[in-house]
């Protein structure tokens, strides 16, 4: 099962704390993207973060369809910017691929999962225990 909101790791009893959960939620993100930056492809290592493709400010939701991993250089040129493929078409390290993959991503329940099925990004699979199997 690969969750939307972090909320659900409490209401399924995966973790027993909010903070717990959101950890949870946040690490699975960012090892379905194998530790990458879903726009540049750079593994910052501790230093990546999470962005929202609509940002908050306008309107965006902290949904995981709404969340990719990005490292500070990325999250920060994007900024608020109301279409992330605008602004990423943009960049001199432009990518269709991996520009599929964040659109395939923004499909709830759908793009995420398919990634993960797949073995993950750049056919590495991340087995972190943040993603939960798929109920019977």
């Amino acid at each position: 099962m690969v969750t939307e909101r972090w909320e659900d790791y409490l209401f399924h009893l995966v973790d027993l704390s909010a903070a717990a959960a959101r950890r949870r939620f946040r690490q699975g993100i960012k090892d379905a993207w194998d530790g990458r930056c879903a726009y540049c492809d750079e593994a910052p290592g501790d230093r990546l973060t999470l962005d929202h493709l609509r940002p908050r400010s306008r309107g965006g939701s902290t949904l995981r369809s709404n969340l990719v991993a990005a490292c500070q250089r990325c999250n920060a040129s994007k900024g608020s910017a109301l279409c992330w493929r605008r602004w990423y078409s943009g960049q001199p390290w432009f990518c269709h691929e991996r520009a599929a993959r964040i659109e395939a991503w923004l499909v709830p329940g759908q793009g995420a999962e398919e990634l993960l099925i797949a073995g993950g990004l750049n056919g590495h699979r991340a087995d972190s225990g943040a993603v939960l199997p798929a109920e019977t």
